[in-house]
């Protein structure tokens, strides 16, 4: 991969090194042909001092000159200056032999911001000088002899050579280097960035990008760490629907252990031909029993899986929770009063709208008083209050029962941590729905006697 970006970016290189090359003659030949169209139509080309000799000095002509911005000078042989007419860009009145030397050498040279014509003459026995300022100048341009061979030809032709090939060698050079630096600049953050895909192929989904390199490629970076980030993320959540479900495989064979083997053994009992109708309407009933039994335990173990799976959204609909709660718990009177359970109700009566999803919170409150009724015997008074405080909608489920065991009251919403010894999945689901819902929920034993399960939700 090295090789190949620095063969490509010395070939770019060269392309745009020649492309510079093509630009600058063809700039040179389009300022070449510019000076061939202008050539004798611009004003420095109409007026010359010659002109001036040739027509003695005449007036018309001299402002017509000036009339063009153009000035007109006088040297005489005593290089003494006189101003004729027009612009006068030198100020100077008198040359002396050097500085009249130095003007007539310089006025010819490039870069002088003035179009100097000189011209002596023999009527006067003095120079004329001619000047219009320049509007733009380019000049370059190489100068060659056709007409005399020069001695030193072979020595000029040697050393352009020389520079020619010195010229072309530093060229070359810098754009190995450059090449060599700006594919440096690509490869490591591309080495990097192959590298981390060999990780992710790998299964290290944990791994992130670091480096430091332009923009372009530290956007990249970010872009490949979002996905990785989202790779892991469904990684760890296939692993953790994976968990769940050999989990739920396992509760399942364990808490219809019991019951199975009850049922598979009564049903061993009816085949006996000595049984008694008693006997026998005994035996149906345990297998029923037992049977609703397996199936409460399944229907709870598959509502917690529910809960539990990565994919679970709660069905939120806007309630009025107060009204809502009471009419919960109108349902449930019936099943107070036939198994000799006292009750009290203190409800809100407030207008209080929450979004919630009804199914699972009404599940939390039913396996709550169902928990409260298994575990105690009457008489008990089982007390259900509810309210808003500043932070959270309450609901308290209390009671004057047996209370809960310290030691198990950090646990007491574990799978399988039962005071009585059954499968507690009942306060498993509770709390997972409360959760769901971005609340919380605890148990507190009372002073005296019992305990409340408190539920708080946003």
């Amino acid at each position: 991969m090295k090789n190949n970006v620095l063969r490509q970016l010395i070939i770019n290189y060269i392309f745009v090194i020649l492309l510079i090359v093509l630009s600058m003659l063809l700039f040179m030949g389009v300022i070449d042909f510019a000076n061939h169209v202008l050539a004798g139509n611009l004003v420095k080309d109409k007026y010359n001092a010659q002109m001036v000799v040739d027509r003695d000095f005449d007036i018309d002509l001299l402002s017509e000159i000036a009339s063009v911005n153009g000035g007109i000078y006088f040297v005489s042989e005593e290089l003494q200056v006189e101003h004729l007419r027009g612009i006068d860009p030198f100020k100077t009145r008198t040359f002396d032999t050097q500085s009249w030397t130095k003007f007539l050498t310089e006025s010819q040279k490039g870069g002088v911001p003035y179009n100097i014509n000189v011209s002596y003459s023999n009527l006067k026995r003095g120079w004329v000088i001619v000047v219009f300022p320049t509007s733009l100048r380019i000049e370059f341009g190489i100068v060659r002899n056709l007409n005399y061979v020069s001695v030193d030809r072979e020595a000029v032709w040697s050393a352009i050579a020389a520079a020619s090939i010195a010229l072309i060698l530093f060229i070359s050079l810098s754009v190995f280097l450059l090449s060599k630096f700006t594919s440096y600049q690509f490869i490591r953050p591309l080495k990097t960035l192959k590298s981390a895909v060999s990780q992710i192929k790998e299964g290290h989904y944990d791994h992130r990008v670091e480096m430091s390199a332009s923009k372009e490629f530290t956007d990249v970076a970010e872009l490949f760490n979002q996905m990785a980030a989202q790779v892991e993320s469904k990684q760890q959540k296939l692993i953790s629907s994976e968990q769940h479900r050999q989990q739920l495989i396992l509760d399942i064979s364990h808490d219809l252990r019991n019951p199975l083997s009850v049922i598979l053994g009564c049903s061993s009992l009816l085949k006996s031909p000595e049984l008694t109708s008693e006997q026998s309407f005994k035996y149906a009933s345990m297998i029923e029993n037992h049977g609703l039994r397996a199936k409460d335990l399944i229907d709870q173990l598959f509502d917690l899986s529910r809960l539990q799976s990565v994919d679970f959204r709660l069905s939120l609909t806007e309630v009025e929770v107060f009204e809502w709660l009471r009419k919960r718990i109108a349902t449930q009177i019936g099943v107070f009063e036939q198994g000799g359970y006292d009750y009290q109700v203190l409800i809100s009566e407030e207008r209080l709208i929450k979004s919630v999803d009804v199914f699972w919170l009404e599940r939390v409150i039913f396996n709550l008083l169902d928990n409260t009724m298994r575990h105690n015997h009457p008489p008990l008074t089982i007390m259900i209050e509810s309210y808003q405080d500043e932070n959270a909608w309450v609901i308290c489920i209390s009671d004057d029962g047996i209370g809960v065991d310290p030691e198990m009251l950090e646990g007491i919403f574990d799978r399988y941590v039962s005071p009585s010894g059954g499968s507690g999945l009942g306060l498993a689901i509770a709390k997972k729905a409360v959760e769901a819902h971005g609340g919380s929920i605890r148990c507190i034993n009372r002073e005296k006697q019992g305990c409340t399960f408190e539920i708080r939700l946003p």
